[in-house]
Formats: structure tokens, sequence, C-alpha cells
């Protein structure tokens, strides 16, 4: 079986061709943060049993010292997070510089803001 699998790709130089290519890809790179709290990452875990009350447990982890937050949540929605990173990790500890999620990367910066004035 073996021999006519060979034989059947030797055959038909496009099945080569097709195994050949290479995906180009971005290189991977370390995440250097470079003090704690720093960068903090968050995702959320969800539990598989529907009886308990909170099934959504987000995690949030600081990516310089790897200290971890585990905060449980009745629902996935951006108030429930909002209030959640508030109270456990931005009050106590201050606002970090770098916000990491699964689906998105969130940079705050310190700038002075202006009221819109049109003229």
């Amino acid at each position: 079986m073996e021999t006519s699998v060979n034989s059947f790709i030797q055959k038909y130089p496009r099945c080569t061709l097709f195994k050949t290519r290479k995906e180009v890809r971005a290189p991977l790179v370390p995440i250097r943060a470079k003090a704690p709290l720093h960068i903090v990452a968050m995702v959320y875990l969800t539990l598989g049993r529907p009886t308990d009350r909170c099934q959504n447990i987000l995690v949030v982890t600081d990516l310089c010292t790897k200290y971890a937050w585990a905060i449980p949540t009745l629902d996935q929605t951006a108030i429930t997070t909002a209030n959640a990173l508030w109270k456990t990790v931005f009050q106590p500890f201050g606002c970090q510089e770098t916000l990491e999620a699964k689906e998105a990367k969130l940079r705050i910066q310190e700038d002075s803001h202006h009221a819109y004035h049109p003229q």
C-alpha cells in the first residue's frame, strides 16, 4: 500500500508541490514586563457545572511576578468585568500600563485630555 501511495504522489507533482508550501508566520517573541504590575493579562475560565451560581472565573495574572487573581463573576459582560477589575485589581494596586485580554490588547497611557470645544 505504501508503494502505491508513493508512486501515485510521484506521478502527480501537484500533490508534492501543494504539501511543500510553507506558511509565513510572525516570529514569536517573549513578552517582557518592566516591573511588577506593568503588564496584566486576563482571561475568563468557565466552569462546566450548571448548578453553581458563579460559573465564570475571571483570571487576572501579573506577567512579571506571575501573581494571579481568580475572581468569580456571574457573567462575562463588559460591565461585570470592569467592576471586578476595579474592585479587585485597580483600587488596591493602581492602574496598570498594559492590560491584555484574549480578544484584545489595551494600552493605558497617561495623557492630558482636554474638553472638546467646537469653534
